[in-house]
Formats: structure tokens, sequence, C-alpha cells
């Protein structure tokens, strides 16, 4: 600001000026400690030259009054309190305090007081708070803690008064006794510092060898004992491990080598070596044996001899099982090749087995015919053998498998006749159709006219009645009508009118006379034939052989016509009653039967019976059908029908039944026709294919009704409920053109409690913090706030708000933007959140500014305050 030309004043002259310009502003002047100007200032104040008034002695001084000037308290007192005079307070023991001290302070570690000021002790010493005392013997005085520390391990302090230490030498340690590094002892190492060996310390920096280590005299590290060698104690040299024994560096004692393994004395990693496979050792070995022959080594520790039966080389592991073929009498030597006529499986084998042991007599015969035979081959049939081979058997005689001798073809078979036609063949019965007198001569064929069945020795002459057109079959009996005399190929037709009562004798003529015939070929002679009426019953004129056709319906097989039963029909009167096929029925006297009536079963051919209620049948239907699930069957004769969609059927229905309320009935290929309950929240009122779900909004309470019901003021529902939801605390579930919402969350400075359609807006002048709770605030004075405001905003300095409240009608003005923000005066101040405007103070001026301290600023040195918050120089 640009200074302006000095005015003087009635109140202020231009000495006082000057006097103001150079004095010093302390304090507010106090209006009760004001003075003449012959007197001057009570005790306890001091004149101020700027202001011309008395102020209060400020603390850590003495003010005597008058005009005198303050004075400061001495070096070791202290004054707490402002307006004091006379002597100041002496610190207590143990601390002290500069000139112009409002307290007493401790001294600094390694000081002590001296004449009211802190003063340091010698090297060497600490303090104890009132004096100073020297460290003890190979203790130092620490700048750190302030105590007398013991020297670190390792280090010495020469003096006890130098505040450092001393490290020893590698291979020394410190002794507290003489204050001095001494010599390590054998059996201990010495590091210079203790970080450089981590062992269990004995004596500060002195270290004992572990087990299995050691040291001479001066050392500062101790040595592991090298590898196959022991230092049963850390002071001593190493001992070499005997022979047998091993240690693998650092050992205590050596240890012996375990069976399996041998322990060079020149190792260099110091660990047993393991056999290879096929050697052996014993403890404390320094070298491996092989496996001798006959003997198996499975482990490195192991030697036990081979079975008996099983062989073994020299460094076997395992014994070996005597292979198939050869036997191993000897453990020790190879297998050998079993002779003839003997064989071995293998395994524990000391001889081979003979072929055929024992008697020959109720015995399998085997041979084998070389030498390394796995097994003997059974004899073969045909063949006989003696344990090294097999012969043919010679023509006329045989043998089964396994056989030591041949057996001729008349022992085995007895009475039947049978032969060889070569040497090493099976005995073959003689065939039919041939004869066989001597089994080693091939069979002669029978003559013509005769025959011979297997087995036969001769052929015998074909009998009369009979016919061998083939020896190889045996004679067959001339069929009815027919006849033969002895050695006959074939038999021969009765001749017509003949009647060949027997197959063995000359056919006899039928008596035409009496009406009897015979067509050729016929054994007997006829009366009538089947289908006609003979005699009296055609209408005999006394003709031979009068015949009279049977009428539709009827049937004959011999003399008289009969009447075709029911469940049979007769098409033709030469045929016996045919059953009707199943599906059919017929009454007496039928010539064909009749397809069952659809609505009817016909189980027994003989007459249709009406099909159950629940049941159908159609045209030609045996038996009644069961009406499926799914399906109506009104009346038995139409096909089932499929049930509507809505509706369903559990089987045997005439009708199908509606859907009940509260069901759906889907399809009958899905559900077969079974109903199926509504879910919560669905529902049905009868003849439905599928439930329907309840509209959101509503609630559907039961199944069997449409029981939507619609949410009431402060509800809600989502689709397929059975109740509606309170909206809950925080949201609102608004009703839009009838239909309620789901729940919607309510904005910063909103709330609801529960239940709402809508959030409650907080007013202006409060605040409402939380958006689930009613919890209204009142601004506090300095604060205001707007409608739909979370929190209150503090009125910002150099400005006051004289209300809480602001509206949408208020001007938008102030610092931060909102209404009711009202700029101070100039000559004014405020801090945040006033709801007035405060003076300006003496020697400050104000401006309207928002600032830290709310547009008061103090004038600068040379000026006063102006008007309008401004300031003026005095130049």
């Amino acid at each position: 600001m640009s200074s302006v030309s000095f005015t003087k004043s009635s109140a202020i002259t231009a000495t006082a000026i000057l006097l103001c310009i150079v004095g010093s502003l302390l304090v507010v002047p106090q209006e009760a400690a004001a003075a003449t100007c012959g007197t001057g200032c009570n005790a306890g104040y001091f004149f101020s030259n700027c202001s011309s008034t008395c102020i209060v002695c400020p603390a850590g001084f003495s003010c005597a009054g008058t005009l005198d000037q303050p004075v400061a308290c001495a070096a070791g007192t202290y004054r707490a309190t402002v307006g004091g005079s006379g002597a100041c307070t002496a610190c207590a023991a143990g601390t002290a305090a500069t000139p112009g001290s409002v307290m007493c302070m401790p001294c600094p570690i390694l000081e002590r007081p001296v004449g009211g000021l802190c003063t340091a002790c010698a090297a060497g010493e600490v303090s104890t708070g009132t004096a100073c005392t020297a460290c003890p013997s190979n203790y130092y005085a620490s700048t750190v803690s302030g105590i007398c520390e013991h020297c670190s391990p390792g280090y010495v302090c020469p003096s006890k008064t130098a505040d450092k230490e001393t490290v020893c030498a590698s291979g020394t340690y410190a002794n507290d006794a003489t204050a001095t590094c001494v010599t390590c002892e054998a059996g201990y190492a010495c590091p210079s510092t203790a970080a450089e060996y981590q062992v269990v310390n004995t004596d500060f920096s002195r270290f004992a060898c572990r087990p299995g280590t050691y040291s001479a005299s001066g050392a500062s590290t101790c040595t592991d004992c090298p590898i196959m060698q022991y230092c049963p104690t850390s002071t001593g040299a190493p001992v070499n491990c005997p022979n047998g024994y091993y240690a693998t560096g650092g050992a205590v004692e050596c240890s012996i080598c375990p069976s399996g393994f041998y322990c060079d004395p020149a190792s260099l990693d110091g660990y047993p070596l393991r056999c290879a496979a096929g050697e052996s050792s014993s403890p404390a070995s320094t070298v491996c044996t092989t496996c001798p022959a006959g003997f198996q080594c499975p482990t490195v520790d192991i030697e036990t001899p081979c079975p008996a039966g099983t062989y073994s080389n020299a460094g076997a592991t395992f014994c070996s099982l005597c292979p198939a073929g050869s036997y191993c009498a000897t453990s020790s030597a190879a297998p050998v090749l079993c002779p003839a006529g003997t064989f071995s499986v293998g395994g524990l084998v000391t001889a081979c087995t003979d072929c055929n042991t024992g008697s020959a007599s109720g015995k399998i015969a085997y041979y084998a015919g070389s030498t390394g035979n796995t097994e003997c081959t059974l004899c073969p049939a045909n063949n006989y053998c003696d344990g090294t081979s097999a012969t043919l058997c010679p023509q006329g005689t045989t043998s089964l498998y396994g056989s030591y001798t041949c057996t001729p073809c008349g022992t085995i078979f007895g009475s039947v006749a049978a032969y060889t036609s070569a040497a090493g063949q099976f005995c073959r019965v003689c065939p039919s159709g041939s004869s066989c007198v001597t089994a080693d001569v091939a069979p002669t064929t029978c003559a013509s006219g005769s025959y011979s069945s297997a087995g036969s020795f001769s052929c015998t002459i074909c009998p009369a009645g009979y016919e061998c057109p083939d020896p190889t079959i045996l004679p067959q009996p001339c069929k009815l009508g027919y006849y033969s005399g002895a050695g006959n190929i074939t038999c021969t037709a009765c001749p017509e009118n003949f009647a060949c009562v027997n197959r063995n004798q000359d056919p006899i003529p039928c008596d035409t006379t009496e009406g009897y015939y015979s067509p050729e070929g016929d054994a007997a002679c006829y009366y009538c034939p089947p289908g006609q009426t003979c005699g009296s019953a055609a209408g005999d004129t006394g003709a031979a052989n009068t015949t009279a056709a049977c009428p539709t319906g009827t049937y004959s097989v011999g003399l008289t016509c009969y009447a075709c039963t029911s469940g049979y029909f007769c098409p033709y009167p030469e045929m016996k009653p045919i059953p009707c096929p199943a599906g059919s029925y017929s009454l007496t006297n039928a010539s064909m039967c009749t397809l069952c009536p659809a609505g009817f079963q016909c189980v027994n051919a003989t007459a249709p019976i009406a099909c159950s209620t629940g049941y159908y049948s159609r045209m030609g239907d045996r038996s009644c059908h069961a009406c499926a699930a799914g399906y109506r069957c009104p009346t038995p004769s139409v096909d089932p029908i499929v049930c509507v969609p809505g509706t369903y059927s559990e089987g045997l229905a005439t009708a199908c039944t509606d859907c009940p309320a509260g069901y759906e009935c889907p399809s009958i290929t899905r559900f077969l026709g079974a109903a199926i309950m509504c879910p919560p929240g669905t529902f049905s009122v009868g003849n439905q294919v599928s439930c329907t779900r309840c509209a959101a909004g509503f609630a559907c309470a039961t199944n069997n009704v449409d029981s939507s019901v619609a949410c009431t003021t402060g509800t809600y529902s989502f689709a397929a409920a059975t109740s509606c939801t309170t909206c809950p605390a925080g949201m609102m579930c608004p009703n839009v053109n009838g239909a309620i919402q789901p729940p919607t969350r309510c904005q910063s400075g909103t709330y609801s409690t529960g239940s709402a359609t809508s959030c409650t807006a907080c007013t202006a002048g409060n605040e409402c913090p939380f958006t689930d709770q009613a919890t209204i605030n009142a601004c506090p004075a300095g604060y205001f706030s707007g409608p739909r405001a979370a929190s209150c905003v503090k009125c910002t300095s150099g400005y006051y708000c004289p209300t809480t409240v602001v509206t949408d009608a208020m001007p938008s003005f102030g610092a931060a933007g909102f209404g009711r923000q009202i700029p101070c005066a100039a000559g004014y101040y405020s801090a945040p959140g006033q709801t007035s405007c405060t003076a300006c103070p003496q020697s400050y001026y104000c401006t309207n500014a928002a600032s830290s301290d709310g547009g008061r600023l103090r004038c600068p040195s040379g000026y006063f305050p102006g008007s309008n918050g401004t300031f003026v120089s005095l130049a």
C-alpha cells in the first residue's frame, strides 16, 4: 500500500511519536497499572515509550516499578509468572537455568550444575545429577547412556578416564582381573572381535572349542579334526583312525566300517564305500570279497550257501534256479542236461525224473527220445512206448494214448466186428452193408437183396414184407397197401380192388358185390370215402359203391355226416373241423369263422364277450385292452382318445378329469397324465397346462385361486412372491402409474425409516447425515444449509452468517457461493463460523478478504490504522 503524509494530531506529539517508534510493544496495556508522570509505574510493571502506558512485567524478569526497565532473572534462578518484582526463585538441586529463564531444567548427561549453569564432567567421569564420579577399572563413561559401561567382549579400557575401547589382538582375550589382553590357552579360540567366532563364550572374547575341533595356544579360531582322524580332546593333536574305521571330519572318535562296506585308509572324504554287487564284507573291512561259487550275496553284508537244486557262479548276487531240462546235483557246478527217458521242469532240481516211474501196469506211458527234455511226450494213440521211443501198432491191433502195449481189435469190440486196414490205425467198426470175417482184412460189400448193420461179421437176406434198396440200410417194412417176397429190393403196390392185409403175403380181392372198393395201393377195401354218405343214407338203389356228398357245415370221415361244432369251421366235408383263428369265433354248422366285433373279446372262439368299462378292443382282437393313462375310452368299440390340455386321466377312464385348481397338467408325453402341484408364488384356477406366476408388485398366498393381492403402500414384491416385503430403511418403493417399483436407494440429504414410497428431504437449516435414519440435526450458530443437505456448511472467514437457513429464493453471493454469507464491512473482521463481524482492534487494520485470521492484519512498523480497513504511513 502506498504511504500518505503524516497529519499532526492533538492527542499525539512529535516527541511521543518518536518514543513510540523506538520503544517496544510488549503486551496489551493494563489500565489498573496506570501511573502519573510524577511517580512512574507500580512494582511489577514497566513504562512503555510506544504506548506511554505501564506494561506488566513479563515472565523471566523482575520489574521494580517507576520508570525502570525489566531486569532478567540471574543464572540459577527463574520466574514462571508475569507481573513479578523483587528476587527470582532459586533452582532446585540438580537443575540449572540461564538468565531470564521461566523454568529450571536438569543438566544433560555427563554434566552437573555449577554456579546455576550446567558444567561438563571431566573425561572418564559421569554425572549423578548434582556431582561427577569416576568410572571403575575396565569401565568407561558412555556419551550415549551417560553411565559407566563395561568394556565390550574382546576389548580393554586402558584408562578408566578414556571414553573409548581398545580391541584385543587375535589370539588374545580381555581379562577383567588384569584389565589387559592375555594369550589364548590351548583348546580355546580368541578372535579379535566376538563377531568373528560364533560359539558360546566362556570368558568374554575367549571361546571353548566344540567337540571334534582343536586349537594350540594363541589361536584365534578352532580347527575341525581332519578326515580319517579323530580328536578325543580339543587341546591335543589329531589321531589317525585305525584300519577298518573311518571319520568324515570333525570327529571325536572314529566309527567302525559297517558290514557290506570297506573303508580305505587313504579316503579323501572319509566315507565308507559300498561293496559292488556280488561282493560282501564283514565289519571293520578295508576290502570286499567276491561271493564264491555255490553261494549267494543278495546284499553286501550277507553271504549264504545256495539251496539244494540251485547253483551260482562266483560273484553271484542270488542263486539261480536249475533251468528246465537240466538237474543241479552240486550248487557250485553248472547244470547238467537230463538224459533220454527223463525230464525236469526246472526250479529246485537235484535229479531228473524218469518219464515212466514205477511199474508199467496201470500207468500212462510217456517217452523222451533226446537229452535236455523239459517234459515227456504222451505216447500217441495206435503206438506203444518203452520210455525212450514210440512204435506203431501192427495191423489188426490198436492202442489208446499213453499205452505200453497194443490190443487186438476183437479184444476191444468183442462180438462187434472191427478191423484196421494198415499198421498204426484205430480199430474201426465194420461198416453197414459189409462183412468183416477177420480184423486184419478189409470189409466185403453185401450182395444185392441182402444187408448188414455196422459191426456185422456176415450179410443177411432181405425178409418178405420188407424192401432193401441199399445194403447199408436195415430192411424197411412195406408201407400200407404194398407187399414183397424174400430177397426183394423194393415193395410192390397192391392192385386196384385188392386188399393187402399182410405185407409178406399176396393181395386179396375186394368184395365189390357188397359195395366195397379200393384204389390202387390201398391195403383194405373201403365201404364209403370221407365226405360222402354211402348205402341207404345216400339213396341206395342197390347199385354198388353209391355215395352222396355231405351238406355245407358238416363233415364225414366214414359212413355218416356230422355237424361242425361251435368254435370250429368245416370248409370241406371230407376234412375234420378246424379251430377258429385267434380273434374270431363260430357257431354250430359254420363253414367259415367270423371276426370278433369291436368292443368284444373272443377268448374261447365260441361266442363274443363284451369288454368291461374302461377297456376297448378293435375288430379281430382276441382280448380287451386297458385304456392307458392320459386317454379316455367312452365306449369299448372306439379307440382311446387323448386328453385335451388342462385335463388328465390315470388309466381305465371313460372320460378325462379336469385338472384341479392349484395344479398344472402338462402333456401326457411328459408326465404320463399325472397332475403337478403349483409351486409357491404361482396359481391355477383349474384346467391349466401350466401354473401362472404371480406378477411383480403382487402377492399370491394360495395356489388354487387367483389370489393376486396388490402390495400396500410402503411394500414391494418381485414376480412369483407369496407375500409383500416391507420397503427397507434408507430406500423408497414408489408407485408409478399404479405399479409398485422395486426398492430404490435414497439420495444423500434425504432419508427413510422404512415402508416409504418416497424419501424425505432434509429441511433448510438442518443436516441429515444418514439415509436410513430420521436423524435431523439443526445447524449450529455460524453454520448454514439449504434443503436436502447431508451436512451443514461453516461460515467462511471474513463473512458472517446471521441465520442457518438457506432457501432457493436467497441470492447467491459470498466466498463459497452460498446465500446468507454476508461480507464484513471495512474495519471489521470475522473468523470462520461467526454470526457477526468484530471491530478491528488497536494497531491492526481489517479487510473483508477471507483468510486464516479473518482479514485482521497488524500495522507495519511506522504505520497506524486508516479508514476503510487500510493503514497510513507516519512519514
